[in-house]
């Protein structure tokens, strides 16, 4: 029974695939050869041929569903000059075109992004979408699904990228103008469009976020955020995108002067009245998805107001309106309201303090609007905020602590991934937290002072400590813009000389 080593089959599975390591059989060799009464090496070279020919197999059903569809797009190009839309012979063009669409979407569960390259299929793909046609729209937006989704499989870097030199952001925006926004809602085309210009942008670079600008992503994104409506999913995936486009600060400064900021703050309103008042409304989708764009919402407008260019939102968010909408956030943090859904409370708080320092920051000549906050209601805004000091001074302590015990059992490995974790899970927070406490303290009325010190001292803490948390947060200070970093390190110097 035995193959001999110039077996033929040897050959063949050799020659085919010359390169390729042979992979472990899965089942135990021992009860393969009990089973079958063939030796070691047949079973070895019967399961790597069979590999190996399912493998050429799969690359020859896609590379002909390829060829396909170049073939019918061709085919319908020159039908489509030739015959009017409602004719027999374009229809019938087009029934063959979606089909092959559909074939080919069936292929692409793990696509082989090499062949697809080799085969020119991008140049189809985009002038698929340039038809305006509805139902071809559909099916293309699919297969782009398909093949951009990061969460299902590991994408290729260069196909993205060669979507993206052939104006695919461009020619998708045209389809959310000219086609009818309730069709597109309806059919899935709007969340299917959403979600491939969000996988576009995951893994973006700065020239991608500027060409995405130029071909009027952020004019769509904005003017989306105009009307406020009963939630729908795609606007969860509209400020993704958002937040994606606003890491370029021309992005940023083109929001700014675009009103976005208004219509942040008309979103967020809306988002944070409607709680769950029941268990059955905590299990409904809209409700889930509230929080989620809540925290989105926050995240872009703390963005939005960090360094120079954030100065005009932080005074356009300083009226009564903003102010009316961030403090009640700021006095009770938003719960984690489902069980299946884990929204970090710290993360929301440390935007939600991080707006506030922002706009006392660039209002330093008149705070005295954003200090009334701080001293109505029997201070209670000032008790909020050293009852958060406490929370994160004994966070950070904590973790401080540990690092100790590790250096003096000499296993302090971890270090730095706890020292990360500190920065991440609390430091930050403590810092920004810090900055207002002593800026109240410096330009605030002097009952202020007083409740600060009584408080602390109560807790067994000392202003000392906020001081010394202010100390670090000036040494580390981000020197992204050098003007803006000198005139925040002198502002925060004078601040410690005043206490």
């Amino acid at each position: 029974m035995a193959t001999p080593s110039d077996s033929p089959v040897e050959d063949v599975v050799f020659e085919i695939e010359p390169s390729r390591v042979p992979k472990p059989i899965p089942v135990a060799l021992e009860d393969l050869c009990r089973l079958t009464k063939f030796t070691r090496q047949e079973i070895r070279i019967m399961y790597r041929g069979f590999k190996t020919i399912y493998f050429i197999k799969e690359n020859k059903i896609m590379k002909t569903a390829l060829l396909k569809l170049t073939e019918k797009c061709k085919l319908f190009d020159f039908i489509k000059r030739l015959y009017h839309f409602s004719s027999t012979e374009y229809l019938s063009t087009k029934i063959k075109l979606l089909k092959s669409l559909k074939n080919l979407r069936k292929k692409c569960q793990k696509p082989d992004y090499k062949l697809l390259q080799s085969t020119n299929i991008v140049p189809y793909i985009i002038r698929l979408l340039s038809y305006n046609d509805f139902e071809i729209a559909l099916f293309t937006t699919n297969l782009l699904l398909e093949l951009t989704n990061y969460a299902i499989q590991k994408v290729s870097e260069e196909f993205i990228k060669e979507l993206l030199e052939h104006s695919l952001i461009e020619f998708l925006l045209n389809i959310l103008k000219n086609m009818d926004k309730d069709l597109l809602r309806e059919s899935g085309i709007l969340i299917n469009i959403l979600f491939i210009i969000k996988c576009c942008l995951e893994k973006h670079e700065l020239d991608i976020l500027e060409e995405a600008r130029d071909n009027g992503l952020l004019d769509w994104v904005t003017n989306n955020f105009k009307y406020v409506v009963p939630f729908y999913e795609n606007n969860l995936y509209t400020a993704i995108i958002l937040r994606d486009l606003l890491d370029d600060k021309n992005n940023l400064t083109a929001f700014s002067e675009l009103g976005g900021i208004q219509y942040l703050l008309k979103q967020l309103s809306l988002y944070s009245k409607e709680e769950p008042k029941s268990l059955e409304e905590r299990e409904f989708l809209l409700a889930r998805k509230n929080i989620y764009a809540r925290r989105n919402a926050l995240k872009i407008i703390d963005l939005a107001m960090y360094g120079r260019y954030g100065k005009f939102n932080c005074k356009k968010f300083s009226d009564p309106f903003g102010l009316g909408i961030i403090f009640p956030l700021f006095m009770e943090t938003p719960s984690n309201m489902f069980n299946n859904i884990y929204i970090d409370d710290n993360d929301l708080e440390f935007h939600i303090c991080s707006i506030i320092q922002s706009i006392m920051c660039a209002n330093r000549d008149n705070n005295m609007r954003i200090i009334n906050k701080f001293t109505e209601n029997n201070m209670e805004k000032t008790n909020r905020l050293l009852e958060l000091h406490k929370k994160y001074i004994f966070k950070v302590t904590s973790y401080h602590n540990v690092v100790k015990i590790d250096n003096e059992s000499e296993a302090s490995e971890n270090n730095i991934v706890i020292c990360k974790k500190i920065r991440n899970d609390g430091l930050n927070t403590l810092q920004i937290i810090d900055l207002i406490i002593l800026e109240l303290c410096v330009t605030g009325p002097p009952e202020i002072g007083k409740r600060v010190e009584e408080i602390l001292k109560s807790q067994n803490l000392s202003i000392d400590g906020i001081k010394t948390t202010v100390e670090y947060f000036i040494k580390f200070l981000e020197r992204n813009d050098e003007d803006i970093y000198q005139e925040n390190k002198d502002y925060f110097k004078s601040l410690l000389e005043r206490i």
